[in-house]
């Protein structure tokens, strides 16, 4: 797989060669799914991906002409050009590990003066110090900079291929073809079972799971069990959530069967929109719902879970959304108070929640649900290194104020559960990385 291809390959091809050599690069970007940088190794010695690798040598004739008309393939469909950017994206990322372990043991602390345009990320977050237009990026950082070079030149690779004339050579019938073979793989993977999880989650554990769950979807799962209901919104984003956390479909049903079949528990309040139908009279209605959000039903679909961004736009205490961002001051406080926190602890959030840095407040309630004493205690005992998107920050200690340092960016709450998840079941030590929406469970 090459690092960076500028310019489009010449010549002729077969055109069943052309079509082994764009499954061969689909087949290595799906195996990418949820794989650490030594299980992609272990697969590439083991052979599972023994039939790719003559198609995937970087700089060779074929890698490049997969490369491109892939991309071409991919510019007029939303859902391949999402899957090409952002498994192009983590194959740069594993190919640039031991280069970016390398640097951080020999490099010490040189760093690289970057012209800012080329580090926007980076100046957004206000990581680095920028200094006459150029962000001073030290020599370990350069994975995450490379990366985002990496990833604006596929994206604008993408959108100059769909402003191009070569656009009109997808009238083919070959083309044709072949897009509509990668439509019905990509459509084929999408819709199967989620391999996030080794371990189901059945609707019984539903209550001991909601202990990992970030606050919004904690707040809609208590919602759900002492009313018995949920708006139709709120239904939708929790639906979503727990499939995206591996949830199975059956399990959901049998959840929302179990509350809707309890007579509502918010009666008391004549204003309150939340859903007054039972499941007796709405069994059929309720089950099609949930099947047709797991893409089982209708278009079917693979509908995402909502993002941070979204729930923080919407909702309020009683339906849903992000507290932080939806709640008012005492009804956030009822949120953090099963964490036992301390006074201080709590004035800190509340401080995040004033400047409306949510995700900051959120990434801070996770840590305090991680702490044992205090928060002080983690930053002094570990160097906190986590990846959300494949980008590594590291986290400061409470003596550089953590309330205006950046530290980390959850897009959405699935990524919440998983950090938590995979701290608890780790030896104790805080989780080492964690990979956009393809986080994983490692044993």
């Amino acid at each position: 797989m090459a690092l960076f291809y500028l310019k489009p390959p010449k010549g002729n091809i077969e055109f069943n060669k052309l079509c082994d050599h764009v499954k061969n690069r689909l087949i290595f970007l799906q195996f990418l799914k949820g794989k650490s940088f030594e299980e992609i190794t272990l697969g590439i010695v083991e052979k599972t991906l023994a039939g790719c690798a003559e198609s995937l040598i970087e700089g060779s004739l074929k890698d490049r002409i997969s490369h491109y008309v892939l991309r071409l393939l991919c510019c007029t469909h939303s859902d391949l050009h999402i899957f090409f950017i952002q498994k192009s994206y983590k194959s740069i990322l594993e190919s640039l590990v031991i280069v970016a372990q390398e640097l951080n043991v020999e490099s010490g602390k040189k760093v690289l003066k970057v012209p800012f345009t080329a580090a926007l990320k980076f100046v957004e977050k206000r990581i680095y110090t920028l200094n006459a237009g150029y962000v001073q990026v030290p020599i370990h950082a350069v994975k995450p900079l490379l990366a985002q070079i990496f990833e604006e030149v596929l994206i604008q690779g993408l959108n100059q291929i769909a402003n191009s004339h070569c656009i009109q050579e997808l009238r083919d019938h070959r083309m044709q073809y072949m897009l509509k073979e990668i439509k019905q793989w990509f459509k084929s993977f999408t819709n199967a079972p989620s391999p996030i999880l080794n371990n189901i989650i059945r609707e019984e554990n539903l209550n001991l799971e909601s202990e990992r769950f970030p606050p919004c979807m904690a707040n809609l799962h208590m919602l759900l069990r002492r009313n018995h209901r949920l708006q139709h919104n709120s239904r939708v984003q929790y639906i979503l959530y727990l499939k995206e956390i591996g949830v199975p479909c059956e399990e959901v049903i049998s959840l929302f069967k179990k509350e809707y079949s309890i007579p509502e528990g918010n009666k008391e309040k004549p204003n309150s929109k939340v859903c007054n139908h039972s499941w007796n009279d709405s069994e059929n209605r309720y089950i099609y719902s949930i099947e047709h959000l797991y893409g089982k039903r209708g278009s079917r679909k693979n509908y995402r879970a909502h993002s941070c961004k979204a729930i923080q736009s919407s909702g309020n205490y009683s339906g849903g959304g992000c507290p932080f961002a939806c709640f008012d001051e005492s009804n956030l406080v009822k949120v953090l108070q099963p964490c036992c926190l301390e006074v201080e602890d709590i004035e800190d959030i509340k401080s995040l929640v004033f400047k409306k840095k949510y995700v900051e407040a959120c990434y801070f309630h996770l840590l305090m649900k991680m702490k044992s004493p205090s928060v002080s205690d983690i930053y002094r005992e570990y160097s906190l290194k986590t990846s959300v998107q494949n980008e590594e920050t590291n986290c400061v200690k409470r003596s550089l104020n953590f309330i205006n340092q950046p530290v980390i960016d959850f897009t959405k709450p699935s990524e919440y559960f998983f950090l938590l998840k995979n701290f608890k079941q780790s030896t104790g030590s805080l989780p080492s990385s964690v990979s956009g929406e393809f986080l994983q469970v490692r044993k």
